[in-house]
């Protein structure tokens, strides 16, 4: 993962400067162990190594992949609690449904 992000990082340096300096320094392993808690998901493997080299994009320019910004951890939370809330709510009952009711005429 480090290699990768090297290239990644050397890339964005050489052709989007804006972009490299903008994504964090890695989180530790108690912050990420401490969301996965949170969330009650374990993480895959690849996704700890890469936060732990890199916490996602601070978010003042333009994101990583094309529309996709590279969320950190305390976004990534953020926005699990927002679509958590609508869920708890029913926010997505008729899209489930929907979704279902799309798959079954396939």
């Amino acid at each position: 993962m480090e290699k990768i992000w090297e290239q990644i990082v050397n890339w964005l340096t050489a052709n989007a400067s804006e972009i490299a300096d903008d994504i964090l320094s890695g989180v530790t392993q108690e912050e990420i162990t401490e969301l996965e808690k949170y969330m009650q998901v374990k993480f895959p493997e690849d996704f700890k190594q890469s936060y732990l080299i890199h916490n996602g994009q601070q978010g003042y320019v333009d994101p990583l992949m094309g529309e996709w910004e590279l969320l950190s951890l305390e976004h990534i939370k953020s926005e699990w609690d927002v679509m958590k809330k609508l869920y708890d709510e029913g926010e997505f009952a008729d899209s489930v449904l929907q979704l279902k009711f799309n798959v079954l005429c396939l």
